[in-house]
């Protein structure tokens, strides 16, 4: 037994050494790869280095964009703010412009050095060493650098490499876009678009100009691409053949191998973070310093001035108002203080040569400028008041200006042209709002509702009257509305306009002339498309209650239209209105409704419903080429005979509740009819006729 266990104890042993034996083995041939991952670490935390680095450029991009925006459009700055790292060391500026935008600007500074190569392996024991490959040395990667440069027509361009850039077109590419060109609704030019640089699968820089949809291989004045690495250095020198080592024992572990040599110090990095070299200011300007240089070496700077330390401003800004007595106009004023402020004088001198002034330490029956009220030792704004305006014609314009001069005497002066009226309701008008009557007010001359287009003005007579000569309404797309009270007119009010709209609610008008409302011009086509609504009112005129011309639109409801000759009638030279009369009562001598028309005009469009509408010598309504529809209505003619006579551009019906008639002789009538539910009081004459086209008297009856 003890043999067996001797025997199994020196089998134990042999298997053991074996297992020892192939271990040895085995990890001799094991392929080390940490020196490539080693490798493969380094190159993804140089992309990583400069994917980061690129998004701070393309900041400091939008950065220099905002600069020059505010050079261009002569912006202030108003603030400037140190920024500090964590260990409360400056690193840049946060710059605050007039209008609120604001930048942070970072210090340009080198970039770190490379990190030192780790420590050669262990040389391995055995064979001797190959011969070393030839080294080389690699160049530092060329980066484009990216500035801006001011040209001949003193606007700024990008530049890459000190070269203007330019797009697919060959145009230079500024860095803010062109303003447009001065338009009627004043739009500002589009801001260009930044450019961004990324580097392809093959190593080159490309560039995109249109937010990153298309990227352009970038190239250099000989037009060669632009690597992102370097070109491949020189070789170096053969190093010298290795000494043969000695033949080690077999079996025998060899001796450690020396350590190997520190590796080479890292290339420098790229240039910092910043496309500015330096942020430096004073009490007026603050300069910014670009890394880029111009074409001479020079540095580029650009200067944007400070704030002042007053600004004064018309609150609701320099465009054209209306100013008549009564009218108020508020001023703005930044760093206003009971020790800078010394005096405050308002000037307007209008096209006649009156000058009125005003100082706030003296009255002015014209004019007058409050003097500032300082609340916690500031003030932001005062009033000016126009109490009188001498103006002979109304819609006269003049300059006002008004000076703010500080305790060094210096000055700070705002400008802007005014209109001047005779009536403040004049004034209102032209700048759009609501006029409230506080008692009866007659106007002297004809009042001209001046509205400009878009703008929306509301009278309220407020239960009282207004006088006046007459109205007129010249500004194409203007909205004016009155309502609740007395309009008493010796004339018209006349729409010499296009696309606007006037309403009247609740409105008793009274034209002593022949026409209460005219829409449009004789002769005039281009006076078309206007909107007329009559609502819970009463027309009343010595002629025509409402003359149409050009293709109008009339609504009227719940309304009394009292006329001598035509309720509602369209001359004969234009066509294609619209009318619609709910709920109305018209009365006059001649017909209510008169819509004429040319031959080859367009159709007009008649919708009445629950109308009363009577004639005493004529038809209540006669239309001509018209699509007409009545219904609920009641139609009275007291003439005691009834005719029909055609005669050359028109003719008119005698008698009879409707007349369809043609436009000249030989001309049957054009358009479509329908009648529901009307009741008729005729001294025996037919209800509805139709004119078929065969000479006097050529009539159908339809009922």
């Amino acid at each position: 037994m003890k043999k067996y266990q001797t025997s199994f104890k020196i089998a134990i042993r042999i298997l053991f050494l074996s297992l020892c034996f192939f271990a040895i083995k085995s990890s001799s041939c094991k392929y080390d790869d940490a020196e490539l991952r080693r490798n493969i670490q380094v190159i993804e935390n140089r992309v990583t280095t400069l994917e980061e680095w690129k998004t701070t450029v393309n900041t400091s991009i939008e950065s220099l964009k905002t600069v020059v925006t505010s050079l261009e459009t002569k912006n202030f700055i108003v603030k400037v703010d140190p920024v500090k790292d964590a260990d409360g060391k400056e690193i840049g500026y946060k710059i605050t412009f007039q209008n609120g935008e604001s930048i942070t600007i970072k210090h340009g500074i080198d970039g770190i050095d490379g990190a030192d190569g780790s420590d050669g392996k262990d040389g391995a024991d055995g064979k001797d060493g190959a011969d070393g490959k030839d080294g080389s040395d690699g160049v530092d990667g060329v980066t484009p650098v990216i500035g801006v440069a001011q040209d001949d027509d003193g606007l700024y361009y990008w530049t890459v490499n000190g070269e203007f850039l330019t797009d697919n077109t060959g145009k230079k590419m500024p860095v803010t876009g062109p303003k447009g060109d001065p338009g009627k609704d004043g739009k500002d030019g589009v801001n260009a678009i930044a450019p961004q640089l990324r580097i392809n699968q093959t190593g080159i820089w490309e560039i995109s100009i249109d937010n990153g949809q298309t990227w352009t291989e970038m190239k250099d004045d000989n037009g060669d691409f632009i690597d992102a690495t370097g070109e491949q250095g020189p070789q170096g020198e053969k190093g010298d053949k290795g000494d043969k080592g000695d033949k080690g024992d077999k079996g025998d572990k060899g001796d450690k191998g020396a350590t190997g040599p520190t590796g080479a110090t890292g290339a420098t990095g790229p240039r910092g973070d910043s496309m500015f070299e330096s942020v430096s200011y004073d009490a007026d300007y603050v300069y910014f310093t670009l890394v880029a240089k111009d074409a001479q070496g020079n540095p580029i700077v650009l200067v944007v001035p400070r704030a002042p330390t007053i600004t004064i401003a018309f609150a609701d800004g320099n465009g054209l108002v209306g100013i008549g007595p009564g009218s108020v106009l508020t001023l703005n004023f930044t760093g206003l203080t009971p020790q800078t402020f010394n005096s405050l004088v308002a000037e307007l001198k209008n096209e006649s040569g009156i000058c009125l002034t005003d100082i706030v330490t003296r009255a002015n029956p014209f004019l007058s400028i409050a003097k500032p009220v300082f609340t916690n030792g500031k003030c932001e704004s005062t009033t000016i008041s126009f109490d009188e305006v001498l103006v002979e014609v109304s819609g006269e314009e003049a300059m006002l200006r008004v000076t703010l001069i500080d305790e060094k005497g210096k000055q700070y002066t705002a400008f802007r042209v005014v209109k001047m009226f005779a009536e403040a309701v004049e004034a209102v008008a032209y700048n759009g709002g609501t006029y409230k009557l506080t008692e009866d007010l007659t106007l002297y001359d004809y009042l001209a509702l001046d509205i400009p287009a878009g703008k929306k003005f509301t009278l309220d007579l407020n239960q009282r009257k207004l006088t006046a000569e007459g109205i007129t309404i010249p500004n194409d797309g203007s909205d004016i509305t009155f309502k609740n009270g007395d309009l008493d007119l010796n004339k018209d009010i006349s729409m010499k306009c296009s696309n606007s709209s006037v309403t009247f609610d609740g409105v008793d008008l009274t034209s002593t002339t022949d026409v209460a409302i005219r829409c449009g011009e004789n002769n005039d086509p281009n006076y078309k498309n206007n909107t007329i609504k009559i609502v819970n009112s009463t027309i009343t005129s010595l002629a025509t209650g409402i003359i149409l011309f050009n293709k109008n639109v009339l609504e009227v409801e719940g309304s009394t239209i009292n006329h001598g000759y035509f309720g509602i009638t369209q001359s004969g030279n234009y066509t294609g209105s619209n009318v619609k009369v709910v709920n109305t009562q018209i009365a006059g001598k001649y017909s209510g409704i008169y819509l004429s028309n040319q031959a080859t005009g367009a159709t007009n469009i008649l919708f009445v419903d629950n109308g009363t509408i009577s004639s005493t010598d004529e038809s209540p309504i006669e239309v001509k080429k018209t699509n007409i529809t009545v219904k609920n209505s009641a139609l009275t003619s007291t003439a005691a005979t009834q005719s029909y006579s055609v005669n050359p551009g028109g003719s008119n019906g005698v008698g009879y509740g409707i007349v369809l008639a043609g436009y000249a002789v030989g001309t049957a009538y054009e358009g479509t009819y329908t009648f529901e539910n009307n009741s008729f009081t005729l001294p025996g004459a037919s209800k509805i006729v139709k004119y078929n086209g065969t000479g006097n008297n050529g009539l159908d009856v339809i009922l």
